[in-house]
């Protein structure tokens, strides 16, 4: 260790040991102390009203989570496109404004709406820094890396936390008991018609100049909303998709191998019947077999709770459905 100068004054020598100062020096100031409730989120504590009131949000997924609440956001993102891909038990009040898009809101809107607390998913478009200098921003990650919480774990865990702290943890509860319910009842009937344990893919086509579709591999919440009444995703992707899903042409459909397709498509191009595709769909297995299957075109696999119960009653209808005919 480099020597300490020989004439070096008392109080810098004392400091440079790493000393408690003297009794005269100023300490640092203190952190201030959260007036309100801490809350964990996918960057760490924030500090955020004990009671909000005004909340904005970004994602549609904690627009949903405040409507099965029982709460109204001042402000949401995307109204339009909400209303046409996720359906809710509680509507979107009139008196709920639209602060932009999803991934990137006006500031000005949001903070002309007074917020006390912004909800949004974190990602390179989260506008966080922005956005905390409005009022106090909670954002989440619906996508954990993999060997952390699972994609339906964080779901649920999400939701809770947003019940406890809008005050409607009972409400939470009800909402979650309410999903425990329908896969209880999913998993019964899916195992006395002799189809539980069956394999499926799960898929969103995509129309254009380029028709796609994506692909919901095991790591997606979709898939594991399934599995969760006994079905077993047949689709591996070659990697793990930070969404969970991978996007290919349809040739990609002459690979599947499943007992049971469910296709979300727009219900004006559906490109998996599109008149070019059809004789290739036609000629899938699991398609003359019967087990190929259209689900609502407003069918949410990003969403909480409630499109999570959307998601496994529409697949237990569809896979218990007479054949027209019989």
């Amino acid at each position: 260790m480099r020597p300490l100068p020989a004439r070096l004054p008392l109080l810098g020598l004392l400091l440079t040991l790493g000393a408690a100062p003297s009794a005269g020096a100023q300490a640092a100031p203190a952190a201030p102390a959260c007036a309100g409730q801490l809350v964990r989120d996918a960057s760490g504590q924030v500090c955020i009203p004990r009671h909000p009131k005004r909340i904005v949000t970004i994602e549609w997924t904690y627009s949903e989570n405040l409507l099965a609440l029982g709460v109204q956001p001042v402000g949401m993102a995307d109204i339009k496109g909400f209303r046409a891909y996720v359906k809710t038990p509680t509507p979107i009040a009139a008196s709920v404004n639209d602060v932009g898009g999803r991934g990137q809101v006006s500031l000005e809107t949001v903070a002309a709406l007074k917020p006390d607390l912004i909800i949004n998913q974190s990602g390179d478009y989260s506008q966080r820094e922005a956005l905390s200098k409005v009022a106090p921003t909670l954002v989440f990650n619906p996508y954990p890396a993999t060997g952390s919480l699972s994609a339906y774990q964080e779901m649920r865990q999400t939701f809770a936390l947003m019940g406890r702290i809008t005050g409607r943890t009972a409400q939470a509860a009800q909402v979650l008991a309410r999903l425990d319910a329908e896969q209880a009842a999913a998993r019964r009937t899916l195992a006395a018609r002799g189809r539980s344990g069956q394999t499926f893919v799960l898929s969103q086509g995509y129309g254009g100049k380029e028709p796609a579709m994506r692909l919901f591999g095991p790591r997606s919440l979709g898939s594991q909303i399934l599995e969760q009444i006994g079905l077993r995703n047949a689709y591996r992707p070659a990697g793990t998709p930070d969404y969970g899903f991978d996007t290919l042409s349809l040739e990609g459909l002459t690979t599947l191998k499943t007992q049971n397709f469910f296709g979300i498509a727009p219900k004006d191009d559906n490109v998996y019947l599109a008149a070019g595709n059809r004789p290739v769909w036609n000629n899938l297995d699991f398609v003359r077999q019967g087990r190929g299957y259209a689900l609502d075109p407003a069918t949410w696999l990003f969403g909480g709770p409630s499109s999570a119960q959307m998601l496994v009653r529409q697949v237990v209808e569809a896979m218990t459905r007479k054949p027209a005919g019989t």
